[in-house]
């Protein structure tokens, strides 16, 4: 008589900024219904706080996965500077308390986990190409730039399958744009939530206290300034990652993260800007903002 087998699941958490996402994800890369979990995080907390949400969403979603099938690892997408190998954080602008902390050590000893399951950590811009890649809108590209925009700049580079930093392809030194020098700063500065909102306070002369979210209501209902500082915006952002496009000889640019979800107001000029790129097929928004993430390469697992 042949033994049925057992479904293998793993709990999967992509750590922001203000909010913890998670899912339990089949081998198959299949998500278990109602497994879907958001919660808010304060990455100025103390690390008792911090680091008992982490675990108790972990643990919450660790007991799903046990309940229907065999309970096989964690991962967990965070972003840098972190020491991704060690579980250790690195990062001193959020996450403070955390740093130098042993994540992992601490996750294996909240929830009692046996000896060997493993919990693996990636970093979270790496983490999202990997996701698209695999179920998103950047499959069947074998040269991928990810992209991840909201309050910085998150970058990821993809040849066939395989996530790079190999600077003879091409791609930036440790695979990073964020912190290229750029006029008086760096690229984060223009290409990130301050940079929107820096246009838009050049365009209206206004100093009040707004937020892209806000600029995006106002630009989806007709205003005019609005409308401009996406545009400005999308102009700006092709101009400052053309040169590095072009270096990658990429084929797909695939954009996630909080800012994305205007990737519509901002389409038509960073596609005019990047379209007499020969290699360039593609630019396009992530299939699923929140979820591409937390598709963890389960060949790590």
């Amino acid at each position: 008589m042949l033994e049925m087998s057992t479904t293998e699941y793993f709990v999967l958490m992509d750590v922001g900024g203000t909010s913890l996402k998670s899912v339990v994800l089949s081998r198959e890369g299949k998500i278990l219904k109602n497994s879907f979990s958001l919660m808010p995080i304060d990455s100025r907390g103390s690390s008792e706080e911090i680091i008992g949400t982490i675990t108790s969403v972990l643990k919450e979603q660790s007991n799903k996965a046990k309940e229907i099938g065999e309970f096989k690892g964690i991962g967990l997408s965070i972003p840098g500077p972190f020491d991704y190998g060690k579980g250790i954080s690195r990062m001193k602008h959020k996450f403070q308390s955390l740093y130098g902390i042993d994540l992992r050590n601490e996750i294996i000893k909240m929830l009692g986990l046996p000896k060997g399951l493993p919990v693996i950590f990636e970093e979270d811009s790496t983490a999202f190409l990997r996701g698209e890649a695999w179920m998103g809108n950047a499959k069947w590209f074998n040269r991928i730039i990810g992209l991840t925009l909201g309050e910085g700049l998150g970058a990821a580079f993809m040849v066939n399958g395989k996530i790079t930093r190999d600077t003879s392809q091409g791609v930036p030194l440790n695979g990073e744009l964020w912190h290229l020098p750029c006029e008086e700063g760096i690229l984060e500065d223009k290409i990130s939530r301050r940079g929107i909102i820096r246009i838009y306070r050049e365009i209206t002369g206004s100093s009040e206290e707004v937020d892209v979210k806000d600029i995006a209501l106002r630009a989806e209902s007709g205003d005019i300034d609005s409308i401009r500082t996406f545009e400005e915006f999308g102009l700006i952002t092709g101009q400052l990652l053309r040169p590095h496009v072009q270096r990658f000889n990429a084929e797909c640019i695939v954009i996630g993260g909080q800012i994305s979800k205007s990737f519509e107001l901002f389409a038509t000029p960073l596609n005019e800007v990047l379209s007499e790129i020969p290699s360039l097929k593609k630019v396009t928004r992530a299939r699923s903002i929140e979820l591409s993430p937390l598709y963890l390469s389960l060949i790590h697992i």
